[in-house]
């Protein structure tokens, strides 16, 4: 009952949150078939499809830093509800243009608001919660959000071949009902005002941490000089880049061995699988590692891509398909890791009046990784096979796991002086 007990008690603007985040998880149908509708059915090449992935992250990264900027300036909520009306109309239109090349511009935009939709929505958890309730409330969202996705991509492996358009009407129709859902139900959050007021009132009230003090100034300044944070990030690109693999060199892997067909089915069962395995081990390793520091949850991650991915080169013939199953578990437990404690350790970091700004550098270095992914992996496979594919991909884990060793070493420095 405690895994369950430790999610009471939040703010109410949390569960809300956690509502809207739901719906639009339920139908993220775009994101795990983008290389299947560009190789499958637009005809693409692999390495075109890695250009075009390459462009979507890009889209990503910019879409993630505007949007963060954007709401640290204005009203979040306001910020929050155009961008699910830019992209609500957009997925419209992707709708009817499926089956042409004009359909990417549809999916850039896609990526753009996508993007900017999560460090707003991480920055307005911030704004609610304190340190105390910070961890169960990002991690809350991230069961919710798995939740919703667990189901959501059973649904889109059958729309995928059958009914393509509805890849994108029911993702628009799904950003549409979370925006009514944030425009009437989500009330008496802080505005930006408030915020800045309630830093002042703090640091006039209590010390300011050492690392904090180091930080003032502009948001550029401030970050450049959380060596900390920069090296961090330096870590999660490598483990995006790694995690970028199970969107492009999966499906091209099971498309060349199985067909068009049976790759979109199995892409379904390894998201199902995946979905699952995030709804049942969130709250378990909440429980374990909430009193372990983020770094070290993030290297226990990347140690899990390395066994779990590295797997996937045992990949070889429909006798050991069980293996994308397997190896998913693996995997989607370092997934967990990451995606509920880097938000967490980004925010504690964080002014509050930059809070969306530096939850955009979560989402940019997350899009750097996923842009180098599909590009070098593009050229990789000229010359390697998709087994070999995933041993680079586990290897760059493996670096990524030294490099989180050397900063936790800096953040027991840091910790020692405050």
């Amino acid at each position: 009952m405690h895994l369950i007990s430790q999610y009471k008690g939040l703010p109410k603007q949390v569960y809300i949150i956690c509502c809207a985040r739901i719906i639009t998880a339920m139908g993220a149908f775009i994101f795990s078939f983008t290389t299947l509708l560009m190789t499958g059915i637009l005809g693409m090449s692999e390495i075109a499809a890695g250009y075009m992935s390459v462009a979507g992250s890009f889209s990503s990264l910019c879409g993630a830093v505007t949007c963060g900027r954007l709401a640290d300036r204005f009203d979040r909520k306001k910020v929050l509800l155009i961008i699910i009306s830019v992209n609500v109309l957009n997925l419209l239109i992707g709708g009817f243009v499926v089956f042409r090349k004009l359909v990417l511009i549809n999916i850039l935009i896609q990526c753009f608001c996508f993007s900017g939709f999560i460090p707003v929505l991480a920055a307005m958890i911030s704004d609610v919660t304190v340190p105390s309730n910070r961890k169960e409330s990002f991690s809350l969202l991230y069961l919710c959000i798995n939740i919703g996705y667990s189901m959501g991509q059973v649904i889109a492996g059958q729309l995928f071949y059958n009914y393509t358009r509805w890849i994108f009407w029911g993702q628009g129709i799904a950003f549409l009902l979370s925006g009514l859902v944030i425009l009437f139900f989500l009330k008496d959050m802080p505005s930006i005002a408030d915020i800045k007021h309630a830093q002042a009132m703090m640091q006039t009230s209590e010390p300011l941490p050492v690392y904090t003090k180091e930080k003032k100034g502009s948001f550029i300044k401030a970050f450049l000089k959380d060596h900390i944070l920069v090296v961090f990030l330096m870590a999660i690109v490598l483990v995006q880049y790694a995690h970028a693999q199970i969107t492009y060199l999966m499906p091209l892997q099971l498309s060349n061995m199985f067909g068009l067909e049976a790759s979109a089915k199995w892409n379904s069962y390894m998201w199902f699988t995946n979905g699952v395995c995030c709804i049942v081990l969130t709250p378990l390793l909440l429980n374990v590692t909430k009193r372990f520091s983020q770094i070290i949850n993030v290297s226990i991650a990347a140690f899990t891509y390395v066994i779990g991915m590295g797997g996937f080169y045992f990949l070889k013939s429909e006798q050991n398909l069980w293996t994308i199953l397997l190896f998913t578990v693996v995997w989607t437990a370092g997934e967990v890791l990451v995606n509920t404690g880097t938000g967490v350790f980004i925010a504690d970091r964080a002014e509050p009046q930059y809070r969306a700004s530096y939850q955009s550098l979560y989402s940019l270095s997350s899009d750097f990784g996923r842009c180098l992914g599909p590009l070098t992996m593009g050229y990789i496979l000229l010359v390697c096979t998709y087994g070999q594919g995933w041993l680079i991909t586990a290897s760059v884990c493996l670096v990524a796991v030294l490099i989180l060793t050397f900063c936790y070493r800096m953040y027991r420095k840091e910790q020692s002086r405050i």
